[in-house]
């Protein structure tokens, strides 16, 4: 049997110590920003479903991470999409080597690492034009 419990308000430090004791995470999105709750739940070894929105793709999720699994904003869809990533929760090995290989910034270093290549290729850019 599958059920489906909805958690109360947590502090953010028992958040970040439960997120790898979930079986699946369903968390659906609304919005063209990241939306977290898919990539921390896929970050910790999660299979989580979501639904795709806009700049949101199947790729672009799967992308982050293959702990992500999408389909389209409707019931038959997400259902489906479900059925389909509960062949997954009994797979840990999986779930958490996809975790580690997954393509997210783990820290503000990493996030900015690229950032001097960035301010580097606008400057010889400006140049060229000059």
């Amino acid at each position: 049997d599958v059920y489906i419990k909805g958690l109360p308000f947590i502090s953010p430090e028992a958040y970040a110590l439960s997120l790898h004791t979930y079986d699946l995470g369903l968390s659906l999105m609304m919005s063209p920003h990241p939306s977290m709750l898919p990539i921390d739940l896929a970050l910790a070894g999660v299979p989580v479903v979501t639904n795709t929105y806009k700049n949101k793709t199947k790729e672009s999720l799967q992308n982050i991470s293959k702990n992500i699994y999408s389909a389209e904003l409707s019931v038959d869809a997400l259902v489906k999409e479900i059925q389909n990533t509960l062949k997954y929760v009994d797979n840990y090995e999986e779930r958490y080597q996809n975790a580690i290989d997954s393509n997210y910034p783990a820290n503000w270093s990493n996030t900015f690492d690229k950032a001097d290549n960035i301010i580097e290729f606008i400057n010889e850019q400006q140049c060229a034009t000059k």
